[in-house]
């Protein structure tokens, strides 16, 4: 018998005096190969290959197991090679234009994010002090930006692979995922 544990808390999901228990253990979890992750996982990219969606389901899915379960789940129900690239196509394209939604929602309320979010383009963190700078106060939790060490510095970055890619690229409609160059390295 096995216990699978999944802790998803980033530091700003979280009230302070929470922390402040000491009751709490942090750990590091370094990046692990998709296979170790989700077994199913190398099976759906291989037949995104032969469908070659392959690049555009890593640069949406990549890192977070949860969605790749979902699409996983959604591609099993396809019948054939043509539906499962019509379920891939509205998946990807789904996740997009949440991310995008939830900037455009975000922007509406604080105006002075979208300073914040130009800084992503060609970039994938910004210094976290931009956030005083332009006036805005974190959000918790906060579903587009989250807060992370990087060698000894606070850094905003993309929440979710594709909000990664809605901000990498200033993207403000979901594009036609055949002429998009979308990757999850960018």
């Amino acid at each position: 018998m096995g216990l699978t544990v999944i802790i998803d808390a980033s530091p700003n999901s979280v009230p302070p005096d929470l922390l402040s228990s000491r009751r709490q253990k942090v750990i590091t979890v370094d990046n692990m190969p998709d296979a170790l992750i989700i077994s199913e996982f190398p099976d759906l990219l291989e037949s995104m290959e032969a469908i070659q969606l392959r690049r555009v389901v890593l640069a949406v899915v990549r890192g977070v197991p949860a969605t790749a379960v979902s699409l996983i789940a959604d591609v099993q129900s396809a019948s054939n090679p043509e539906q499962m690239e019509v379920v891939v196509y509205k998946f990807v394209k789904e996740e997009l234009y949440i991310a995008i939604q939830e900037c455009t929602d975000v922007v509406r309320h604080q105006p002075k994010m979208q300073e914040i979010f130009d800084q992503f383009r060609g970039s994938s963190e910004v210094d976290y002090d931009i956030l005083g700078t332009c006036g805005v106060e974190p959000q918790s939790p906060d579903k587009i930006l989250r807060v992370v060490n990087q060698e000894g510095k606070a850094v905003l970055v993309p929440a979710t692979p594709a909000m990664k890619i809605v901000l990498h690229h200033g993207l403000a409609k979901v594009p036609a995922l055949e002429d998009a160059h979308l990757s999850h390295s960018d």
